[in-house]
């Protein structure tokens, strides 16, 4: 298939008693294997496939409808060392949303290898993924990692599919944040509290205070410390035109937000919100830049 790479990472047998940890792979029941019953194959467009040896990468199951979707996918994966599963993003910017969408899945096969993947659906609404030539080894030294990326005509997968490894029975999020809070502003906001951490109750104070009246009692967030939780928060002013909800944006580099919704209306003025996020620390870069 074109644009298909292919990644098998090499994983060591270790046969010192002891020293060994047993996997097995593809049995039934797997939450890290996205398989559901046999099935029949989709036409789909291999993007991507590749597996490593215990790469740790994070299990997931989504689908990727808009260029915003393929901004935001990459925070799964932000803080990884494998520089693979941050080049993916490049690809799936290109595509054309218009009339395709982008099936992602990320899942461990415990200590079966395999040459290849395709995409396959049960009959009964759910995709899943089947590697093939696979071998298979009752021992090995780390489980093996597998990233696969397919385009898809966009009217094969309703809004209402599920995927096989899902972690939410259904897609998972294209965003490891979670969007707490969306408010619009009543006015224009100051230039200064663009972007912040908010994960304690004075950082948000600091926020919300040259921002509207009234905007900390709509946001409901005041007061709750989050120094006991490995969560952290983040807030963004963002701009837009009847716009109904955000994504956080996380790369390396930047922490971002961006408005969704509005589907290309156009506004006399632009409108102004408040996207509030909470996201597990494990996957907030220390390099990146808020804002």
């Amino acid at each position: 298939m074109r644009g298909r790479r292919l990644v098998v990472g090499v994983i060591g047998l270790l046969v010192v008693a002891g020293l060994a940890v047993v996997f097995r792979s593809g049995l039934p029941g797997d939450p890290h294997v996205p398989l559901g019953k046999p099935g029949k194959t989709v036409d789909a467009e291999l993007l991507e496939f590749y597996q490593y040896g215990g790469a740790g990468l994070p299990p997931l199951a989504t689908v990727l409808r808009s260029r915003t979707d393929a901004m935001a996918v990459r925070g799964w994966f932000a803080a990884s060392s494998t520089n693979d599963a941050l080049r993916f993003q490049e690809l799936v910017l290109r595509r054309d949303y218009g009339r395709e969408v982008v099936l992602v899945f990320s899942f461990g096969s415990g200590c079966t290898s395999a040459s290849g993947v395709r995409l396959n659906s049960s009959g009964t609404g759910l995709l899943g993924v089947e590697l093939t030539g696979t071998d298979t080894w009752e021992e090995c030294a780390a489980p093996f990692d597998n990233l696969a990326v397919f385009a898809v005509d966009k009217a094969k997968v309703p809004d209402d599919a599920a995927l096989g490894g899902s972690r939410l029975g259904r897609v998972d999020p294209v965003s490891p944040a979670e969007l707490l809070e969306f408010e619009k502003l009543a006015d224009r906001p100051p230039g200064s509290a663009r972007a912040a951490e908010v994960s304690q109750p004075d950082q948000f104070e600091a926020f919300v205070k040259p921002l509207p009246a009234g905007i900390a009692t709509l946001l409901g967030l005041d007061g709750d410390p989050r120094n006991e939780s490995a969560d952290r928060r983040f807030a963004f002013v963002v701009s837009g035109c009847r716009e109904k909800t955000a994504i956080m944006t996380i790369s390396p580099e930047r922490l971002a937000a961006e408005p969704v919704g509005g589907d290309g209306a156009r506004c006399e003025d632009p409108e102004y919100y408040v996207a509030v996020f909470e996201i597990d620390g494990r996957y907030v870069p220390g390099t990146a830049e808020i804002g």
